[in-house]
């Protein structure tokens, strides 16, 4: 059974940032308290080009939930 995502969308940008700049192990050492041990061997994993990819698509997301976020509790007001 697949361990549940430990950390959330902002924790995870965070950490890929810091691994977008070539040190995965440095990103993992600062976060390694807040990822699982699947997470960490899904960074471990990933090209630089997969890290900068879904670095841009998760900022994306992460933005555009917000957004809507926004749309929701301005439509309740």
């Amino acid at each position: 059974m697949e361990e549940a995502m430990s950390v959330d969308a902002e924790m995870l940008i965070q950490v890929l940032e810091e691994a977008s700049n070539g040190d995965v192990e440095a990103a993992i050492a600062k976060h390694g308290a807040s990822l699982s041990d699947t997470e960490k061997a899904q960074l471990r994993r990933l090209t630089p080009a997969q890290i900068k990819t879904t670095l841009k698509n998760l900022q994306d997301a992460n933005k555009a939930l917000n957004k809507m976020l926004i749309l929701d509790v301005n439509n309740n007001l």
